[in-house]
């Protein structure tokens, strides 16, 4: 299961075009009367996977997922997006992010692989076919440059992007959204990020939320069954609840954001990843 938190925006678009969603909801397996309200709903990860290639095709837009990540809002994320934008760094954060990216997503797999200029995050969708996910990589890297520009409140550029399935057209849409070289048809789909960026502060950074929110992900991540989703979703929806005025509404993580957040941020001195 994961969070639908792709669909909603790929509804607005649809209804947008004036294209009926309910055949293509249906035909991935998903319920027509998915919500449009921004709640987040928990949806089989394959069926997501399979709406946002349809929903692809019936817009005609073969870069979909990254337009959908591009200008999407990474708080919908939910509870994983909250741990990791209170963590004191980049590469903290990045940390985090692959020890309890399963509550967002319970096919994804994500790994840290020391690279000569830095780590790559290295993204893995166990149990789903590679033919059916492009659209649900793309929009996975995107959406996690998204996050962490949000939380940096800084014009983030990977050192590299690299994804495993072959792409012939809207090239140019990626190099100008991750601002770095992008390759396709690689070994895998991975972020590689040089140290100096790791070690950067996230403007985001709240060590009382994180000592608040760990012990819940901790949980959650070793859910046997994965039913503690009322305590993750009434969480999420008491941290939307205590956002400051004025942040609740998303500007676009690329606009200035570190100039509208508290930087309460130091390096790490434990010598973890990307901080030394």
């Amino acid at each position: 299961m994961a969070i639908g938190f792709a669909i909603r925006p790929a509804l607005t678009l649809l209804k947008r075009a004036g294209i009926e969603a309910q055949p293509l909801l249906v035909r991935a397996g998903l319920s027509e009367e998915h919500p449009c309200d921004g709640s987040l709903r928990r949806v089989p990860s394959a069926a997501q996977a399979k709406f946002l290639e349809y929903a692809a095709e019936a817009l005609r837009d073969s870069a979909l997922g990254l337009h959908l990540a591009a200008e999407g809002d990474p708080r919908t994320v939910g509870l994983a997006f909250y741990l990791g934008s209170a963590a004191k760094s980049l590469g903290e954060a990045l940390e985090l992010m692959t020890r309890y990216v399963s509550i967002a997503d319970e096919c994804a797999r994500l790994n840290l692989i020391p690279q000569p200029e830095g780590v790559a995050l290295e993204y893995k969708f166990v149990g789903l076919s590679r033919h059916l996910i492009r659209q649900q990589a793309e929009f996975a890297l995107a959406m996690a440059i998204n996050a962490i520009r949000f939380a940096s409140g800084r014009e983030i550029r990977p050192v590299r992007v690299r994804f495993a399935h072959v792409r012939v057209s809207g090239l140019k849409d990626f190099v100008r959204f991750f601002g770095c070289p992008v390759e396709f048809n690689a070994a895998s789909d991975h972020l590689t990020f040089s140290r100096e960026t790791l070690a950067l502060p996230l403007v985001t950074a709240d060590p009382q939320l994180l000592l608040t929110l760990r012990p819940i992900c901790e949980a959650e991540a070793n859910a046997p069954n994965k039913r503690a989703g009322f305590l993750r979703a009434s969480v999420e929806s008491e941290v939307q609840r205590l956002l400051p005025p004025g942040s609740s509404q998303y500007r676009g993580g690329r606009q200035g954001a570190g100039a509208e957040r508290k930087n309460a941020f130091t390096e790490s001195r434990d010598g973890r990843i990307g901080v030394h």
